[in-house]
């Protein structure tokens, strides 16, 4: 089977209307870093931050900005901060109970997708998909944060759920009178971190501690470092000692959400003899997964493969043809996706013809 084949699908994110030489939202460094503005507090954060880039380079522009968050918002090292959220934030499980949900879920720089999403030819609105996403599976009486434009259309349709807008929450004003509002940052963490420094008794800021002095079961999308900064001042504001959150550590969310953790590479697969269940096939396939070996998880997915691809292309191609041969003759299926195991990357994505 030759590779070209290969065709790329109808993007499953809504498309924004941008194109790719138009900027993608901003993040917090690109704030801290060249957004004309004459606010105080990002103005001396700015300085900061380029003081201490010029003595630790090695550290990396998004490690040092959160840093200097971390000390201006609690006098700590990030260090310190991580272990205090540890203290506050407990993993919820449920008895059955119904309990009122905040959902402030987004995308997440521990997943990279703002750089998945700008190395794409076209652009995709991650942020806008995660928030749609998880507003959708909202039940009524319960409480979305949103932060773009597409969480909020989605919010209009059959939901009673009470709407906390921070897409349109001016963060600060420009140096020509313009107002950065929420949807212009590209992470809603760095919306409120942002918000958190420059307008600390904003509506959003209220609107959110009325919230979790309810205590409801707080739905991030994982406890990246950024989110943990943001739980954590919020509930140092109103004297909240534990917050119920269900969301994974940053880092077993990132290891589990890779495409690859629960699927064998298509060397081991190709080891197995054909069985004619194709159940009983892909039972014994994923006994080789990074899953089953690791925490015996088998998930219940479609059958797949990892394809590991090191600088030659023609060993690659023979594992792409290997994993389409095995999927024709095991399970019959006759269009394959390809996608990157690592990073939110969903609109980078291929089919193949077997």
């Amino acid at each position: 089977m030759p590779l070209s084949t290969l065709e790329k699908p109808t993007n499953i994110w809504e498309t924004r209307e941008e194109v790719k030489d138009q900027e993608n939202g901003m993040r917090l460094q690109d704030v801290l870093r060249r957004v004309d503005t004459k606010n105080p507090v990002i103005l001396g954060l700015r300085q900061i931050v380029e003081k201490r880039l010029e003595l630790y380079p090695e550290r990396g522009e998004r490690m040092v900005v959160l840093e200097v968050l971390c000390d201006k918002l609690f006098g700590a090292s990030l260090d310190e901060v991580k272990k205090q959220a540890s203290d506050v934030l407990r993993p919820y499980s449920t008895n059955g109970d119904f309990r009122r949900t905040l959902v402030i879920s987004s995308a997440s720089s521990a997943s990279a997708s703002w750089e998945a999403e700008d190395s794409m030819e076209k652009k995709v609105d991650i942020p806008g998909a995660i928030e749609g996403r998880d507003i959708r599976c909202l039940g009524d009486g319960n409480v979305a944060l949103v932060n773009t434009k597409a969480g909020l259309e989605m919010a209009k349709y059959g939901k009673q759920l009470k709407i906390l807008d921070l897409a349109n929450e001016t963060i600060f004003t420009q140096g020509d009178g313009r107002g950065v509002k929420g949807s212009d940052i590209y992470y809603k963490s760095d919306s409120l971190l942002l918000l958190m420094l420059t307008n600390s008794e904003s509506e959003i800021i209220a609107g959110l501690s009325e919230e979790l002095r309810s205590n409801p079961v707080v739905h991030p999308y994982n406890l990246d470092e950024e989110t943990q900064m943001t739980l954590l001042w919020l509930a140092r504001k109103n004297k909240i000692e534990r917050l119920d959150v269900n969301a994974n550590s940053p880092e077993v969310g990132v290891e589990l959400t890779r495409k690859g953790y629960r699927y064998p590479t298509v060397e081991k697969a190709n080891e197995l003899v054909d069985c004619g269940n194709i159940y009983d096939m892909q039972r014994k396939e994923w006994e080789f997964s990074q899953a089953a070996k690791e925490i015996n998880f088998h998930p219940d997915c479609m059958p797949g493969y990892v394809l590991t691809r090191l600088d030659d292309k023609e060993d690659f191609a023979k594992k792409v043809r290997l994993g389409c041969e095995l999927m024709s003759r095991r399970y019959g299926l006759d269009k394959l996706w390809v996608k990157p195991d690592r990073g939110t990357d969903g609109g980078n994505q291929f089919a193949i013809s077997t």
